[in-house]
C-alpha cells in the first residue's frame, strides 16, 4: 500500500511544532524533552484560555477578557522566542510568570483565596519543578505562597493591626499553604531523582562513547598489527627464499657434476651438507608462513584421491636415511583392511606424518620407530589410524599437555639439544583440524611416546587418470625451440633459472628491470616475434611484476606470463592472478616443477 505524503507532512511539522524547530537527533534528550513541556504548556494554555476569553467576552467581564488576552499573546510571544532564541530557562519562567499573573489578577478581581479557581496557582510550582527544575520550581513555590499570603490578609484593610491578624481564620491560609509545601517537597524529590537518573545517563552513555572508541583504537591497531605481521612474513620469506633459490639449485648442479668427475668424500659430505640445511631453513620459513595462514583463516584444504600407500613410501624413504644415521630400526606396519586409495588431502597429511615421524627419530638416541597404520569403525564411517611409536626420551603429564602450542618446547635445553622451533606440532594438529582428524599423544619420561593422528569418516577413492606426470616424464619434457623472456633482478635466481629451462632445451633472454621487460616483450610482439614464455619475478627494480604484467594486459600482449616470487603468501598469489598471470611458483623454484609448468601453459 502506498503511503500518504501528506500525512506525512502534516506529522513533520507537528514534530518541529513540539520540538521548536530543533532536530530530534541534533539536541540532548533532557535539553528536547524541556523544549517539548514548555511547547505542550503553552499549548494546553492556548486552547483553555480561548474558551475563557470568549466566556468573559460574553459575560460583558472587560477586565477579565483583557488579563486572558495579554496572557494568550505572552504565550504566543514566548513561543516564538523559544523557537529563535533556544533560551529554555528564560522562556520557562516567562511562560510561568504568565500564567501566575493571570491567576493572581483574576483571583483578585473574583475575591481572592474565595475564589474557586484560584487553586489553579498550584500549576506554577508544578510548571517550574518539570520544566526548568529545583531552583525554579521553589521560587514559583515562594510566589504563591506569597500571594496566599497577600489574599489572606487583605480582608482587613489597611493599616494592618496585629489584633486584628490574630483574629483571621488560619484554615483558608492552611488549606493553600500546607499543599504548596508538600508540593515543593515532592518536587524537589523528583527534581533530584531525575537529576540523577540524567547523570547516570550520561555517564552510561559517555561510558558507551569511551567503550565504541576503545574498540575503535583496538580494531585500527589490530588491523595495523596484522598488516605489519602480513608485510614482515612477506619481506622474511622474499628475503630467505631468494638466495634459498642459488644454494639449493646450484648444490644440485655441483652433484650432477658429480657424474662426469666423481668426488672426494668430503667434497660430496659439503654438498649434501649444504643440501640438508637449506630444506631445513626451508621448513622452518614454511612454518612459519603456515602458521600464519592458519591464524588468519586463509589456509585451506584439497580433498582429492590419492594412493595412500605411495605417498606412506615416500615418508618412509625420505625418512629411514636419517633413522639409519642414528642407528635406529625404522619399520611400517598396514593393518588387514587399510585402503589403498583415499581421498583427503595428500601434501597436508604427508606433511603431518613428516613432522610426526621426523620427530620421534629426533628425540630417539636408541631402539626404534614404528609407523602403524589400521582402519577402525566409527559413527561417522571407516577411520584412519596413523600411530607413531619411538623408545625416546618421553615426556610428563603437564608437558604433553601443552606440547601443541606454539613455539613450545619441554624445556630451553631441548632446543639447544635438539633444535627446532617449536612450531611443528602446532602447526600439524590445526591441520588435523582442518582436515576433520586429531592427534593425542601418550608418553612416560624414559620409555617413550606414542602420537596418534586419527582421521575420521575416510573415503576411498580412485585416482583418475590423464593428466599426471610421473617424475620420469617431467625429466623427459622438451622445450627446443621455446623462447623465454627471464625478467629477475637477482643475479644468482638468474643464473640457476637460466640453467634449469636451457638444460630442457629452451633459449632464454634475461631482464633485470620491468619497465625494459614491458617494452621489449611489446617490441618483439609487434616484429612478428614473441616470446613463447615470460617468467616475471613480483619484485623487480622501477616496475614490479604485478604492474608490469597488468601493462602488458592493457597493451593486448596475449602471451604465457608466470609469475615467480619469493614471497609466497596467498594474498601474492591472488594478486598475480588477477593481474593476468598464468601461472604462480614460489622460490626457490623446484627444477621439475618450472619445467612441468612452462611446459603445461604451452599446452604440452
Amino acid at each position: 500500500m502506498a503511503k500518504n505524503p501528506g500525512k506525512g507532512r502534516v506529522r513533520a511539522a507537528f514534530e518541529s511544532l513540539l520540538n521548536g524547530g530543533l532536530r530530534a537527533e541534533s539536541a540532548s534528550v533532557p535539553f528536547l524533552r524541556r523544549v517539548r513541556l514548555i511547547t505542550i504548556a503553552s499549548l494546553l494554555l492556548l486552547g483553555t484560555g480561548v474558551p475563557f476569553a470568549l466566556g468573559y467576552w460574553n459575560l460583558a467581564l472587560p477586565h477579565e477578557t483583557l488579563d486572558c488576552a495579554i496572557a494568550m499573546g505572552l504565550i504566543c510571544a514566548n513561543l516564538w522566542l523559544l523557537r529563535r532564541t533556544r533560551r529554555v530557562a528564560l522562556c520557562a519562567n516567562l511562560l510561568t510568570g504568565a500564567v501566575f499573573a493571570l491567576l493572581v489578577t483574576s483571583s483578585a478581581n473574583v475575591g481572592g483565596l474565595a475564589d474557586p479557581d484560584f487553586r489553579w496557582i498550584y500549576l506554577a510550582p508544578v510548571m517550574g519543578f518539570l520544566i526548568s527544575g529545583e531552583r525554579s520550581g521553589w521560587t514559583w513555590t515562594l510566589a504563591s505562597l506569597t500571594a496566599v499570603g497577600v489574599f489572606w490578609v487583605l480582608p482587613m484593610g489597611m493599616p494592618i493591626r496585629y489584633e486584628a491578624l490574630l483574629r483571621l481564620p488560619l484554615n483558608p491560609l492552611l488549606d493553600q499553604v500546607v499543599p504548596l509545601l508538600i508540593l515543593g517537597v515532592v518536587g524537589t524529590a523528583l527534581v533530584r531523582v531525575e537529576r540523577q537518573a540524567e547523570v547516570a545517563l550520561i555517564d552510561a552513555n559517555q561510558a558507551m562513547v569511551r567503550e565504541a572508541h576503545l574498540r575503535r583504537e583496538a580494531k585500527v591497531h589490530a588491523e595495523g598489527a596484522n598488516r605489519a605481521k602480513g608485510e614482515f612474513l612477506a619481506n622474511m620469506s622474499h628475503e630467505i627464499r631468494t638466495p634459498m633459490t642459488a644454494i639449493i639449485g646450484f648444490s644440485e648442479v655441483l652433484e650432477e657434476s658429480f657424474s662426469d668427475s666423481p668426488p672426494t668424500e668430503e667434497q660430496r659430505d659439503a654438498v649434501e651438507t649444504i643440501q640438508r640445511n637449506g630444506e631445513h631453513l626451508l621448513r622452518i620459513i614454511n612454518d612459519v608462513l603456515d602458521l600464519s595462514k592458519i591464524e588468519a583463516g586463509k589456509l585451506e584444504v584439497e580433498r582429492i584421491p590419492f594412493s595412500l600407500r605411495e605417498h606412506l613410501d615416500d615418508v618412509v624413504s625420505l625418512l629411514r636415511l636419517r633413522a639409519q644415521e642414528k642407528g635406529l630400526a625404522f619399520s611400517v606396519e598396514y593393518g588387514a583392511d587399510v585402503p589403498d586409495v583415499i581421498e583427503s588431502d595428500p601434501i597436508r597429511l604427508r606433511q603431518v606424518l613428516i613432522n610426526l615421524v621426523a620427530n620421534a627419530i629426533k628425540f630417539t638416541s636408541q631402539g626404534s620407530v614404528r609407523l602403524e597404520v589400521s582402519t577402525f569403525t566409527s559413527a561417522t564411517g571407516i577411520g584412519l589410524s596413523f600411530q607413531v611409536r619411538d623408545s625416546g626420551i618421553g615426556m610428563r603429564e603437564d608437558e604433553c599437555t601443552k606440547l601443541f602450542e606454539p613455539f613450545w618446547q619441554a624445556d630451553g635445553g631441548s632446543a639447544r639439544r635438539f633444535g627446532g622451533t617449536g612450531l611443528g606440532l602446532a602447526i600439524c594438529t590445526r591441520l588435523c583440524d582442518l582436515m576433520g582428524g586429531r592427534i593425542e599423544v601418550e608418553s612416560r619420561p624414559g620409555e617413550g611416546s606414542t602420537f596418534t593422528l586419527v582421521l575420521e569418516a575416510v573415503t576411498e577413492g580412485e585416482i583418475p587418470g590423464g593428466d599426471a606426470r610421473s617424475e620420469k616424464e617431467v625429466s623427459q619434457v622438451d622445450l627446443s625451440g621455446v623462447r623465454i623472456l627471464l625478467v629477475d633482478d637477482s643475479q644468482d635466481d638468474s643464473r640457476i633459472i637460466e640453467r634449469f629451462v636451457t638444460s630442457a632445451g629452451a633459449t632464454v633472454e634475461k631482464i633485470r628491470d620491468g619497465v625494459i621487460a614491458v617494452q621489449r616483450a611489446l617490441d618483439d610482439a609487434k616484429k612478428g616475434e614473441p616470446f613463447d614464455v615470460i617468467l616475471m619475478d613480483i619484485c623487480i627494480p622501477r616496475l614490479d611484476g604485478v604492474q608490469a604484467t597488468r601493462r602488458l594486459r592493457r597493451a593486448g600482449y596475449t602471451g604465457v606470463i608466470v609469475a615467480l616470487t619469493a614471497r609466497a603468501m596467498s594474498t601474492d598469489r591472488d594478486r598475480c592472478m588477477e593481474a593476468g598471470c598464468d601461472d604462480f611458483l614460489a622460490k626457490p623454484i623446484d627444477r621439475d616443477a618450472l619445467v612441468q609448468h612452462i611446459a603445461g601453459c604451452l599446452g604440452q
